[in-house]
């Protein structure tokens, strides 16, 4: 990890939410404290504040921080959007990624648009007794309907194929069959989607193993 760039980033993230502090924690950094905020969520105004731990990997922005509800007021439940692991669902994984890539400052960033909108949303939430927006799938099931749309195939037998070929880093030439199982060569068929996800640095093995697991639980 390169700390001058965490250091730098953390400058523009305490300005912000000022009773934030950082710490190494050998390789990775952690980022704790109050986090408050005021936000307009579907033309009502939330002043909130929690209690919060973010751990940003030593790979970041290629691999994405953890972020976890400290102060027992988010029930770890798959309803209130929080893993089994206790670590918030802030959204679509590879989408979030995809959006800090394109950030000059992706860790405030991920702070200010990410964790803030969960945690205002939440307090919406909280309040009235519905999401404001709606409710995005959670967990497995969500990656799972996520790549059914970005590799635009109907069953999750294909989604688990196509992504344990980019999790693999499994390699395919244009004139071969494509492996969803539509007989059209490679090449005009997921030879571009899965080129342009193999260049990025994210880690579809994560995704794999999420999907994996809902599929064993509740598709077999």
């Amino acid at each position: 990890m390169d700390r001058d760039f965490i250091l730098k980033e953390f400058e523009l993230i305490q300005k912000k939410f000022r009773h934030l502090k950082l710490k190494f924690n050998g390789d990775n950094a952690v980022i704790s404290g109050v986090i408050s905020f005021t936000c307009n969520v579907k033309n009502a105004i939330i002043r909130d504040w929690f209690l919060i731990k973010i751990n940003v990997p030593n790979t970041f922005p290629d691999a994405l921080p953890c972020v976890e509800e400290i102060d027992n007021r988010i029930p770890r439940i798959s309803s209130c959007h929080v893993n089994p692991d206790g670590t918030l669902c802030l959204g679509i994984p590879l989408e979030i990624y995809n959006e800090i890539q394109k950030n000059n400052n992706p860790l405030f960033f991920y702070v200010d648009t990410y964790i803030v909108d969960f945690l205002a949303q939440y307090s919406f939430y909280e309040k009235k007794h519905f999401w404001p927006y709606g409710e995005y799938e959670h967990g497995g099931f969500g990656i799972l309907n996520y790549y059914l749309q970005e590799f635009k195939v109907q069953s999750w037998e294909l989604v688990y194929i196509l992504l344990k070929i980019l999790a693999l880093n499994i390699d395919f030439k244009g004139n071969e069959k494509c492996p969803c199982g539509s007989n059209k060569l490679y090449k005009n068929c997921h030879k571009t989607i899965l080129g342009k996800l193999g260049k990025t640095k994210y880690n579809f093995t994560e995704d794999l193993i999420l999907v994996n697991e809902y599929i064993k639980e509740n598709l077999l």
